[in-house]
């Protein structure tokens, strides 16, 4: 039996690289050769134990690849490009989420709530398998044909873009708003193109990493300020604002601390969209009568849905958004951990795993 390389987390911080037996498929599943795979925050809280998970598990649900085998049952690629007829191949990438189609949340549209929703390689409750492999096979549903266009790098960026899409449909921007980035990672850069698209009055960024202040700035942030070098920094933003607070805050930081500044920083009847994942113990100190007097409104954003997966794929393959700045280290599937580690230290920006050169 034919065999591949796979990044095992054996235990919190500790990967190892097995070789193992290349999945066999079932008659509705496909054997995808992964190509590269993205290297997520979500993974870096795994890894350190701080989003619990089942293991031994292969993480990874940042990925783009080609179809090695098909199942007897797989015709097309029914969910998310139409009937487009599935063969040996196709270039790919796939919403890292199984659901059931059938629940009050699925009916919805809202996949990403499914009761018995099933994670590829991310963050959930069910946790199958993931793309830091060789390998990967996967329901026939859940994959999309990459257009001719785009590279394997690129369809790599999806799932993340279409992460960064659900946040901004859930934040409700209207032309002319304030909005407030707090925090300008991988994440929240790609969240400063995707409003700059949404023809905001101005935007502004909370980053303590010097580069990225400098990075933001660049890629069209108005103002951009340091936290930790001012004495308020929620003054400093209501000086920004004319003493209003921002019409819109994004907090892609997940610590109970811009959470809690977050808060403070919205205008009264703001929205606040808390999009950074957290340590699932954390807990902020909130003042639920701020909620109450001030009308905030405050949101959670979660995976993705099929409609954004569609969307962020489209949105890519015209151009229209740029991300190739994001990708700064490209590593092999043995440095799997040092690129994790990386991650952790807010070294650089996106890294990807290379299994296939393009």
């Amino acid at each position: 039996m034919k065999k591949m390389q796979a990044a095992y987390l054996e235990k919190p911080s500790k990967i190892v690289i097995r070789r193992i037996s290349i999945p066999s498929i079932k008659k509705n599943e496909v054997l995808v050769k992964v190509a590269r795979c993205g290297v997520c925050m979500t993974d870096v809280h795994m890894y350190k134990g701080s989003f619990p998970v089942k293991m031994p598990v292969i993480l990874g649900h940042e990925f783009s690849g080609t179809i090695e085998k098909v199942g007897e049952k797989v015709s097309s690629y029914a969910n998310l490009t139409g009937q487009i007829p599935i063969k040996i191949g196709d270039r790919v990438s796939a919403i890292p989420l199984i659901s059931c189609d059938l629940c009050p949340a699925c009916l919805k549209g809202k996949g990403n709530l499914c009761e018995s929703a099933q994670s590829i390689g991310g963050a959930g409750e069910i946790v199958n398998n993931g793309a830091f492999a060789q390998y990967i096979k996967l329901p026939a549903r859940v994959l999309y044909k990459l257009p001719d266009n785009m590279s394997y790098v690129t369809g790599a960026f999806i799932e993340m873009t279409a992460c960064c899409l659900h946040g901004i449909d859930l934040s409700r921007i209207r032309q002319g708003d304030s909005i407030l980035l707090i925090g300008a990672g991988t994440v929240g850069l790609l969240l400063l193109e995707l409003v700059k698209l949404q023809g905001p009055s101005q935007i502004i960024v909370s980053e303590c990493i010097s580069e990225r202040r400098k990075l933001a700035k660049a890629r069209g942030a108005d103002f951009v300020i340091d936290p930790m070098r001012t004495d308020h920094p929620v003054n400093e933003i209501k000086e920004i604002t004319s003493g209003q607070g921002a019409d819109v805050v994004i907090e892609a930081v997940g610590s109970p601390q811009t959470t809690e500044q977050a808060i403070q920083m919205a205008k009264k009847g703001g929205m606040i969209n808390i999009f950074g994942v957290a340590d699932t113990k954390a807990f902020s100190q909130i003042k639920p009568f701020d909620i109450y007097f001030r009308e905030l409104t405050v949101i959670g954003t979660y995976a993705v849905t099929l409609d954004t997966f569609n969307r962020a794929a489209k949105l890519l393959a015209s151009g229209r958004l740029d991300i190739d700045y994001l990708l700064t280290e490209e590593f092999p599937l043995c440095e799997l951990e040092k690129a994790i580690l990386m991650m952790e230290k807010k070294e650089g920006l996106k890294k990807q795993i290379v299994m296939v050169k393009q």
